[in-house]
């Protein structure tokens, strides 16, 4: 995403004459190596500088060291830069200081959005990248407030609730991913091994007999039966006549 910030170059032709304790040649080489695309060299000029100045170093110097260091990707000391203005109500430092603090946290999603799609990435990066950008916008909003109708503030800010809306898509997407990985999977049903044989159950045979075994087999069960029923009547006659005796 580009962004659209005041150049370093710009801020510095005003502030070298006003600034007697501040080195000119120093400052000097850190635009022309701003200019020319040798960030890490301006940024390291700039923060020397800033620190040789202490809380002398004036508002330019901290702004233009601010830009210079997200640059080269260094958002923290972007923001410390320009804390101190934050405290501020309102006013243009303010706006400049939530402008800085807005880019740096918009760095910082990106970079979460780029380490989430690691093949290891931590399980909050979507989280990280989202809520780094909700505060990219948010920020945008309050340089935009601090200096009424900023139309840099208003672009980026735009540009950030679009990148959010995506990042937001991705962190759903990825969460849905991580819970349909996680569900218990059934188990896949045994194939069958070609090389083993199905055991046959064995069938039992049953012999059919001859008529005369027939006719023999229900000779013994009738005698059988007729023997039980006589058993029975007669214990049936005892009891009887045991009774009429007793009573």
């Amino acid at each position: 995403m580009k962004h659209c910030m005041p150049t370093a170059a710009a801020l510095w032709l005003a502030l070298v004459p006003l600034v007697a304790q501040a080195d000119a040649a120093v400052i000097g080489k850190a635009l022309a190596d701003y200019r020319a695309g040798r960030y890490p060299d301006a940024f390291a000029a700039l923060q020397a500088e800033c620190s040789r100045l202490g809380d002398a170093a004036p508002a330019e110097l901290r702004f233009d060291l601010a830009l210079a260091a997200l640059r080269v990707q260094r958002s923290g000391d972007a923001e410390d830069a320009v804390r101190g203005w934050l405290v501020e109500p309102s006013g243009p430092r303010r706006a400049d200081a939530e402008f800085i603090t807005a880019l740096a946290a918009f760095q910082r999603a990106e970079r979460a959005a780029l380490a989430a799609q690691l093949p290891d990435a931590e399980p909050t990066a979507w989280t990280m990248a989202v809520q780094a950008m909700e505060r990219a916008a948010a920020c945008f909003q309050r340089a935009e407030a601090a200096r009424a109708g900023w139309p840099e503030a208003q672009r980026n800010r735009a540009r950030a609730e679009v990148r959010l809306r995506e990042l937001q898509a991705a962190r759903d997407r990825a969460a849905a991913k991580a819970k349909q990985e996680q569900a218990p999977k059934e188990l896949p049903a045994p194939k069958p091994d070609p090389g083993k044989a199905e055991e046959a159950v064995p069938e039992l045979e049953v012999a059919t007999l001859p008529p005369h075994e027939v006719a023999a087999l229900l000779q013994r069960l009738q005698q059988k039966d007729l023997k039980k029923r006589t058993l029975r009547q007669e214990a049936q006659r005892r009891a009887v006549t045991g009774g009429a005796r007793a009573w």
